[in-house]
């Protein structure tokens, strides 16, 4: 199943950039669709699996959550193919989060993660961006709208897991994008209006571009 729409711009980065926030203010701005961040496509029975495995760290093999994840977003799309669409996270993040259970011992089985990812690549079933904008901000000001939000899990608040979660990411758009594909925004200065108009002029510039092979490529650097 090959997923085609006329543009798919990602929106990556930790809890409390503003991901969700811009995402959704930006759908006005291009006329396009939103498609909210993993666990909002879940059922609860699939949430609460991942949450106890996170809570309790076991090595459990979670990539049928994310490939039910990954289904319901394309289910999503079935009507929406010839308009913009705005992505809350990619697959950047599952697997950034992976490896950051695994680096910080809270289980998980990241392996069984980037298989499945593989294989929805080679099949074709997933959804990928071909433009991404990367929202960063400093760590006062997400403390500080992590707590006004008051809705973020304990781990990902914490400063040295956003600092990994963002070095991995930032590896792979360095490492294996054209640079004219992605961007990096920093938030911290700026109100919800004037992000916005930062990422539209941002988004100007970009050019869109085929990301199955980067993606297969960067899964296939990983050794675990």
């Amino acid at each position: 199943m090959s997923m085609q729409c006329d543009h798919v711009i990602c929106f990556e980065g930790n809890a409390g950039t503003g991901k969700t926030t811009c995402c959704a203010a930006m759908v006005e701005k291009v006329e396009g669709h939103f498609l909210p961040e993993y666990t909002e496509t879940l059922d609860a029975e699939l949430r609460q699996v991942l949450m106890c495995s996170f809570e309790h760290k076991t090595d459990d093999d979670e990539s049928h959550v994310w490939r039910n994840a990954e289904k319901h977003r394309a289910a999503l799309l079935t009507q929406k193919r010839s308009r913009p669409v705005l992505v809350d996270t990619s697959l950047v993040s599952v697997v950034a989060f992976g490896c950051a259970r695994r680096k910080f011992n809270r289980g998980g089985n990241v392996a069984a993660t980037i298989r499945t990812y593989q294989n929805l690549l080679s099949t074709g079933q997933i959804l990928l961006p071909d433009k991404i904008v990367h929202l960063t901000v400093s760590e006062d000001v997400r403390q500080a709208r992590l707590v006004k939000r008051g809705s973020c899990h304990p781990f990902l608040a914490r400063t040295d897991v956003s600092r990994y979660l963002d070095n991995v990411r930032l590896e792979f758009f360095r490492r294996y994008l054209p640079r004219d594909c992605w961007v990096c925004v920093d938030t911290s200065a700026f109100s919800l209006t004037e992000a916005t108009t930062r990422v539209a002029d941002e988004l100007e510039k970009l050019e869109p571009r085929q990301m199955t092979d980067a993606f297969t490529a960067w899964l296939s650097s990983f050794s675990y």
